[in-house]
């Protein structure tokens, strides 16, 4: 069980790590981001190299809704910056 536990942590980190290195190297081609991480979450999914089994739909619609919810509130923030930005000049 704790083998287990360890492996999976040790995939996650390896898949995050890889998305910081794609990232550098996405920016450094010229490539669009989202194409990298596509591309790396196919290697990774059940199809791919990493054989990661997903079967759970409702969670993955759960984290895409709060992505977007995150994603909404920090460009609300970032246009209350702006706006407060140019009036202070």
């Amino acid at each position: 069980m704790i083998e287990a536990m360890n492996l999976a942590i040790l995939v996650a980190a390896g898949l995050i790590a890889l998305s910081v290195f794609t990232s550098l190297i996405s920016f450094r081609v010229g490539a669009p981001l989202l194409l990298v991480f596509l591309a790396v979450g196919l290697g990774a999914g059940e199809d791919g190299i990493g054989k990661i089994h997903f079967d759970d739909a409702p969670a993955a619609l759960a984290h895409v809704a709060r992505f977007e919810f995150d994603l909404t509130r920090l460009q609300e923030e970032d246009d209350r910056v702006e706006r407060e930005y140019d009036l202070a000049r």
